[in-house]
Formats: C-alpha cells, structure tokens, sequence
C-alpha cells in the first residue's frame, strides 16, 4: 500500500470517528439524556435577546457578565448563541448547538495532538476514537455548559503553538519570514486563550498552569517546544497578568467565589495541636509546631483534594457526584483503566518522541481547577486533563499490541481489545442515553418545559398561579417573552452580591416562592402548582406530571370548600390525599381579604 492510499485509508476512518463521535452528540440532543436545565436555558436565551433587544433580561446593555440567578455567567458562550439563535430561533437546538460542535471538534483536536506527540496514525486515530466514545465528553456535549467550548479554544491555541515550534524546527526555516509567521501565530493563539479564560472558570486556572508547564519543558528539556521557548514566557507572563486582572471585578468570580478551597481552618490546626498536648505520649512543642501549622496542614489538604482527581473509581467507574454523572460509568472507559496505566508508563519508558511530556503536562495542570474547589474531583472543572487520557489509554493499546504480545498471539490481542472497547462503548452510551434519564429524575428538569408552558396559557383564568421554585427563566425561554416585557411586568429584587437565586419574585400574575410543596389550603380561582404526589383534601386536580420512572412531578389544583362536596375525588395514579387537613379557615379556604396567597 502506498503512503497516498494509506493516508486516504487513514482520513476515511477518521471521518467514521469523528461521524460517530457527532452521532453520539446529536441524536435527540433536546431531550436525552435530560432536557435542558436552567443554567443551559439562560444562555440559549441570551443569545436571542442580544440578537434582537441587545441585553439581557435584566436591560443590561452587552454585558460582560450576565447577572442571572446570581453567578455572573461568563460572555462567550451566550454572545455565540447569537449564531444559532438566527437560524433556530430561540429553541433547545440554540440552547445545545454550540457543545455538540465542540465535542466533535474536539476529537479532531485530539487527533492533531496525538500526531504533534507521537507521530503515528494509528495512535491518533485511537486517541480521536477515545474522545469519540468518551462519557465525559458525550455528557458534556449534550448539555449546554461553557466547558468544551472553552476547551476548543484552549486547545486549538495549544497546537498552534506546537505548530509554530516545529515550523521553526525545521531546516531553512530560521529566516525573517518565519519568524514573522510564527509571531502571528502567537498573536493568534493569545486571542484564543483570551477568549477562552472568558469562557469558562477553569481554564483561568487551567490555561496559565498549561503555559507554565510547557515553558519550563521548554527550557529544561530539549525538544521542539525550545525553539519558541522566549515566546511561551512571554505568553505565560501576559496571559496569567489579564487572569489576574480579571478575577478583580466580584462579578468575575461569581458563583465560583462559594467553592473556592480556602485551606484548612485555624480551629483544625489549634485542635491537632491540642491533641499532641493531651495524647498518652506527649509530643515536644518544636515537632507540634513542625506538624501542625498552616503551611503544613495546607499542603496535605491540598495534596489530597488534587490526587482525588486521579482516583481510579472516579476516572473508571463511578464518576463525579454531580448531575452530569452517569450510573455505574466513570468518566472515561473502564477499559481504559489498563489502557491508560500501560501507556503511561509506556510513554515514560520507551517513547522517543520529543513531544512525549506534553500530554504529562496536561494530565498534571488539568487536576487543578478541581483541585481548588469544594466538593472532591468535579468532571466540568477537571476537563482539561480528560484529552491526555485519550492520548495515554491510545499508546496502551498500541503498546500492548506491538511489545507485549508476540506476532502469534498479536491479532487475538486486538481483536480481544477491540471488541473490549465496543462493549465498554455501547455499555457506557447504553447508560447515558437509557439509565441516566430515569436515574433520579426529580434532580433533573423534566415535565417543566410543559408546566411553564401550561402555566403561562392559563394565567388569564385565575387571579394568580402560585408555585414553590423560582423558576423564572423558563417562562421568559419559552414563552419568548422579551427582556422588555420582563422588566415592565415583573417584581424583582435589587442586584447585589448576595446569592440571588430567588431575585424573581413574580412574572405577571405567577408568583414564585410558595413555602410548601403542596399547601393545605389556598384561595378560590388562584391556580396552584404542587410539587410531589400529596394534594390538600379540598383540592381539584386540573393536569397531572410525571417524571419518566413515573413518579409524579407536579399537579396543577384549585382548592374548594369543604362544604361543596362531601366525598373525596378519586385521584389520578400515584396521588394521594394529606393526612391533615386546613383548619384555620372556614370550609379550608382562605378568604380574600387575606393578603398573600397561602
């Protein structure tokens, strides 16, 4: 076969991973494996508010930081949802359109990065492949969050530079205009990293430790990375400053200012000293000191959330604690727990590839944005690390298959591993688009896009609707109302820096924050929806809910006197009647020159 054929032959099958990889992201992207949520709502609509009123729902004229429930979201991601707002309009498909074009560029980005490091087609293409059947990177691409779209332009920034250091590695290229080409790239490749810190949180932490990293591999150790290693300084100096200087607004942190880690507390290090002053053996005030300060007991405290981010059960099996989790999936393959060792060590040992610390770096500098945070490994914030994952569990494979096997027993192996990996693929994408949308639903936002929706078409019938959450945004997403009509038909707090997640308190005649699930008594011709199975006694149930494991979700009721009907209603499947019924108020009603509505 010849190198044209086997290129061709190569790009083939990568056009079928990166076609599969858009498969797993795009099919019945609005509703599996959850519908779109809050958070992913509030930047489909930014987009089609600055499209066609130029603010947000709050009038504020293209902010940099949209205020929201409270966490400032960062730019990038709602100013690009103008793109697809022009075509799809305000829709789910905007909401997700962005993430699932991310995802599938980011196996291709995989695949040049595994080429700049190893420089063989076939590892490429396992480590595109990896990313392609990825849990972590098919969660994320089916959700609306920042995290991938930041990760492209980190990583699209990153093979530039890689790029520019092998343009000036090679031979007859020390000339005026190569430098001049490889500035530019540079320029290019700053602009790309100062898109991203504007993206996502984590790669303000992610994009400088990178940066630092690959500078000192640079200047420590000689490969294609030294022949710009004055640049990357450079860029690493400029880069790290405008993180600085960003994080100075208090809307820049946002909600990331609540899980921040803050060290160890002064009363933990007090009592652990106590506790060497009490113990049976009395430990000499000099080694309590040594043991127990804060420059110590900080550093154990870090260096146990950071390797909690390399925790075989959380990379393989179970995953983070946070819906984006999959039941019984880690975030990568489990296969990929022999895969990723063997070719970690692989790499360490026999790779002669000049570039063979670069996906080190990444898998050390991508730990640190979960590191420091609140909350153990956390999948959104550890991202960065997941690609040289890929890159590691590729060379495992093509490692076990060309060293530790011998040419009779080399096809059983690959076969073997390759049906492995099919397995492990379909069970993993088995689990996300089955298991994950009837696995604890009641965390998730099912049935709302229909309440508010019912809500909103009813409001004219009733003197108010009344519910328990605070769910503002979904009104304003699908109902399409304007940031206008928001404003001008809305009680809303005061903005400030206190978490505002119940800022709203009314839109129209809909008001939010009831204190119960379900009251036991309400008013004549108010609307009221309950969360949960229970209804008052008194209660007429107008439209039921029910997640997709068939528990309820909400009920939509107006109450009656007790004195109009004697005998109960019989109830629609899985309701139940309260136990106590309302007693403070005649008939269980309460009377209308009663201020508030419950």
């Amino acid at each position: 076969m010849t190198r044209t054929v086997k290129q061709k032959t190569y790009l083939k099958i990568l056009i079928a991973i990166v076609a599969l990889g858009f498969v797993l992201r795009a099919w019945r992207l609005t509703s599996l494996p959850l519908p779109p949520n809050g958070d992913e709502l509030a930047f489909g609509y930014y987009g089609w508010s600055l499209l066609h009123y130029g603010m947000d729902e709050y009038g504020n004229k293209f902010p940099v930081y949209f205020s929201s429930i409270g966490d400032y979201k960062f730019p990038v991601l709602a100013y690009l949802n103008i793109i697809p707002a022009t075509v799809f309009g305000l829709s789910e498909i905007t909401v997700r359109f962005w993430p699932v074009v991310s995802g599938t560029l980011l196996i291709v980005l995989t695949y040049f990065l595994s080429g700049f490091v190893f420089a063989n087609p076939l590892i490429n293409l396992l480590s595109a492949l990896f990313v392609a059947v990825s849990p972590w990177s098919i969660t994320l691409s089916r959700t609306a969050h920042e995290v991938e779209v930041g990760m492209v332009f980190t990583y699209i920034a990153l093979l530039a530079i890689l790029y520019a250091a092998r343009l000036l590695g090679k031979k007859g290229t020390n000339n005026q205009s190569s430098y001049m080409k490889v500035n530019t790239i540079f320029v290019v490749s700053f602009l790309l990293l100062l898109t991203s810190i504007f993206t996502y949180g984590s790669q303000r932490i992610f994009i400088p430790s990178v940066l630092l990293g690959l500078t000192a591999v640079a200047y420590f150790y000689k490969n294609e990375l030294s022949n710009v290693k004055s640049r990357l300084a450079i860029l690493f100096v400029i880069i790290t400053a405008l993180v600085g200087l960003s994080l100075i607004p208090w809307q820049a942190r946002g909600r990331a200012s609540g899980v921040v880690w803050r060290g160890v507390s002064q009363d933990q290090i007090t009592n652990d000293a106590i506790y060497d002053g009490t113990g049976v053996i009395k430990t000499p005030i000099i080694l309590t000191r040594i043991y127990h300060n804060k420059i110590s007991e900080n550093i154990l405290d870090f260096s146990q959330n950071y390797l909690k981010n390399f925790n075989f059960n959380y990379l393989f099996f179970t995953g983070d604690t946070s819906p984006e989790s999959t039941p019984q999936t880690g975030i990568v393959l489990h296969i990929e727990l022999l895969l990723f060792v063997v070719g970690l060590l692989g790499v360490w040992k026999r790779q002669r590839g000049s570039n063979k610390a670069i996906p080190f770096v990444i898998l050390i500098t991508g730990a640190g944005a979960s590191a420091i945070t609140l909350g153990g490994p956390h999948m959104l914030r550890g991202s960065n690390m997941f690609p040289a994952i890929a890159l590691f569990s590729a060379y495992g494979f093509f490692y076990i298959a060309n060293s530790l096997v011998k040419n009779l027993w080399r096809k059983i192996v690959l076969i073997l591993l390759g049906l492995l990996i099919f397995v492990n693929a379909s069970f993993t994408t088995h689990q996300i688009f089955i298991h994950k949308p009837v696995q604890r639903p009641w965390y998730s936002d099912q049935t709302k896009a229909q309440l508010v929706s019912d809500t909103w078409s009813m409001r004219n019938n009733y003197k108010a609707v009344v519910m328990k959450e605070y769910p503002y945004i979904f009104f304003l997403f699908y109902n399409k109302i304007s940031p206008s009509q928001f404003l001008a038909n809305s009680d809303i707090m005061p903005e400030s820096r206190d978490n505002q997640w119940e800022r709203v308190n009314s839109i129209d005649n809909i008001y939010f924050g009831m204190p119960f699930d379900c009251p036991k008594g309400g008013k004549i011709n108010v609307l009221y929806v309950c969360k949960g199975s229970e209804v008052p006694q008194n209660a007429q149930i107008l439209k039921t809910y029910y997640f997709l494991d068939g528990i309820p979700a909400y009920s939509l009721i107006e109450f009656y006197p007790f004195s109009e009907k004697n005998q109960a209603a019989e109830l629609p499947s899985m309701f139940n009647y309260m136990v106590e019924r309302e007693t403070k108020y005649p008939d269980g009603v309460i009377p209308n020159d009663i201020p508030g509505w419950w």
